[in-house]
């Protein structure tokens, strides 16, 4: 709708979500922030609570249907659909002010949803921590799909995709599922080990490598047996670099890394870390074989 309405129907559609809309679903929704202690809106109330902590459907739910509302009365723009009816993509002006301002967004939502605690406690650094690597896994989920579908990336498509990743984050689904990455090598150099992942996650791209079905199970219930069943990634540092040593042709691709950078890496990390380690019992060893 941005600069295709007049100024004054523009001010009177704002003025009426600002004191209509938003305030009453606010309130059914966020009530009790405001009323305190049990007393909140019906959606609140529910037998199986509505949850939203920071504005998923109150804030960027509602603004979306309003939007398309309005986009329906307005129609679409000129010159979006050619002479044979088929969708034309009308492009941005200006990238690099694009990109500006989702960074300026992407600033700013560290204060909108670690604020959205209206308390301050320790969960504020989780909260800020999540919504970050959710913008930078929305950026690079997009800008993946777009490498697939369209053959190189897209500034504008990476660009949604940082704005888009960060929504999801806010409502609490009891059908959620917890992701988590251990890293075998925890003192890794982290831009040489998110390069890595990322060529290695564009082999599996190019190659079609199937990873296999999702696994709906915690792992850590699971037999040794049952376990030894589905692929799994190394679990130590000595099978990270023996799984290194074997196949890291993926990361020579476009000259990313070389092969003596590669094999000076695996015999430093060898002589270094692995070896030395290997001398020096561990301290699971002293509780099982020395503690009294």
């Amino acid at each position: 709708m941005a600069e295709r309405t007049k100024f004054l129907g523009y001010l009177v559609y704002s003025f009426f979500i600002s004191i209509l809309i938003y305030p009453i679903f606010g309130g059914w929704a966020w009530g009790s922030l405001l009323l305190g202690g049990p007393a909140g809106g019906w959606l609140e109330n529910l037998d199986t609570a509505f949850c939203d902590f920071a504005g998923s459907t109150v804030v960027h739910s509602v603004g979306g249907w309003l939007a398309l509302a309005g986009a329906i009365m307005l129609g679409p723009r000129l010159g979006k659909y050619g002479p044979d009816k088929k969708p034309r993509a009308i492009v941005g002006h200006n990238i690099p002010l694009a990109a500006l301002g989702v960074f300026i967004l992407w600033f700013g939502w560290f204060g909108f949803n670690a604020g959205s605690t209206t308390t301050g406690d320790l969960s504020i650094g989780r909260i800020a921590v999540t919504t970050n690597i959710a913008a930078a896994g929305g950026a690079v989920a997009a800008m993946l799909t777009a490498w697939v579908i369209f053959r190189k990336p897209d500034a504008s498509m990476t660009l949604n995709g940082a704005l888009a990743g960060r929504i999801p984050v806010y409502s609490k689904n009891p059908k959620a599922k917890r992701l988590e990455f251990r890293c075998p090598d925890p003192t890794a150099n982290g831009y040489l080990a998110w390069t890595g992942m990322m060529m290695a996650a564009l082999d599996g791209i190019a190659n079609r490598i199937d990873p296999g079905d999702p696994l709906d199970v915690d792992i850590y219930d699971l037999s040794d047996d049952e376990l030894a069943k589905y692929p799994h990634t190394p679990g130590s540092l000595t099978e990270a670099i023996d799984a290194l040593a074997s196949d890291h042709a993926f990361l020579t691709v476009g000259n990313v890394f070389t092969n003596d950078v590669v094999e000076a890496w695996i015999g430093w990390k060898r002589e270094e870390e692995i070896e030395p380690m290997a001398l020096r019992p561990h301290p699971y060893e002293f509780h099982m074989y020395y503690d009294s």
